[in-house]
């Protein structure tokens, strides 16, 4: 009995510990999932945003060559713009010359309107530099600003690229952290589960020695108590003859 006594509280010790590794490893395991969950999001994040980055890269490629294209557009016509610009100079220049030079009034008027369309043509082409040259400052200033934004997703996208390695790496190490927790909890829940069905065992068995052991005292009391009588009655007994033995010796 002292026996079973002493192996039902060591397996009760046992099971007291197996509970508390279980938990500890149900913890560590949740622990690890969520991690494991959290490098796997991160990892999707990152790779989402290369992905958005490299669409908007490719649509900011795209404006920066249109724009690239206009430049190009309005220099060649600004260029010929300033061509014309130098020829009509040089053809009122000429005019001019020819003006001081003429001799009837015929010559001096048409000459007079050779100068007025070379003014007129002058003035418009200066004009259209001017405006060539305020188009050329804007779309100047819109390709610096597009290889600006084209620099920056650039970096946002290399930046993305070098964590991404570091996350792979952690997210395999959380996986692999959760097979090896899993695998302690199922471990520490079959030894819990073991030192359970021994302890049942153990504890049915001391039932039943203490069954036997109340049993087995009930019968002695029960025996002890059917000897006292069968002595009282013997005593009283004994008592009646002693009394009738007197009784016949006084007659």
């Amino acid at each position: 009995m002292a026996s079973y006594a002493s192996t039902a509280k060591k397996l009760g010790n046992e099971k007291i510990e197996a509970s508390k590794n279980r938990r500890k490893n149900e913890r560590e395991l949740k622990k690890a999932k969520s991690l494991s969950r959290k490098y796997s999001s991160n990892l999707k994040t990152i790779q989402r945003r290369v992905e958005s980055s490299r669409e908007e890269a490719e649509d900011v490629g795209g404006v920066l060559s249109q724009r690239h294209a206009q430049l190009e557009s309005i220099q060649r016509l600004k260029q010929n713009a300033e061509e014309r610009l130098a020829k009509e100079k040089e053809n009122l220049e000429e005019s001019e010359n020819e003006l001081e030079f003429a001799q009837t009034q015929d010559e001096k008027q048409n000459i007079s309107y050779k100068i007025k369309i070379s003014s007129d043509n002058i003035e418009e082409l200066k004009n259209e530099i001017k405006q060539r040259n305020s188009m050329e400052k804007k779309i100047i200033h819109d390709i610096e600003e597009y290889e600006k934004s084209k620099s920056k997703i650039s970096s946002n996208i290399k930046k993305n690229l070098q964590a991404k390695p570091g996350l792979i790496k952690l997210a395999k190490s959380t996986v692999k952290k959760v097979d090896v927790t899993q695998k302690r909890v199922g471990t520490s829940k079959r030894r819990e589960e073991s030192t359970k069905k021994k302890l049942f065992v153990v504890t049915k068995k001391i039932n039943e020695l203490e069954k036997v052991r109340k049993a087995r005292k009930a019968k002695l009391a029960a025996a002890k108590r059917a000897k006292a009588r069968k002595a009282k009655l013997a005593a009283a007994k004994r008592a009646k003859a002693r009394k009738a033995k007197l009784a016949a010796a006084k007659r």
